[in-house]
């Protein structure tokens, strides 16, 4: 199994528990096209779950980048 592929199943896990933990319906994307489209339908306005959203999501490219970089640069893992 690669990088590209734990990171996969990294991301996905991090993200549909995060949405499960403020109550949003995970969305289960294919494309990369179809997951941008969801992304910004759900951060379109300044509603409070649109504003939650962000923050949640914002929050989750950080982690998985951090994920990343400990993977590659430093060979271990938090997971």
């Amino acid at each position: 199994m690669n990088l590209l592929t734990l990171t996969s199943i990294y991301m996905k896990m991090v993200i549909t528990l995060l949405l499960q933990w403020v109550q949003q319906v995970p969305v289960n994307v294919s494309t990369w096209d179809s997951h941008q489209r969801s992304i910004f339908q759900r951060a379109k306005g300044k509603s409070q779950q649109a504003l939650m959203f962000k923050l949640i999501y914002t929050e989750y490219v950080h982690g998985v980048w951090i994920e990343r970089n400990l993977r590659i640069f430093e060979k271990k893992s938090r997971v």
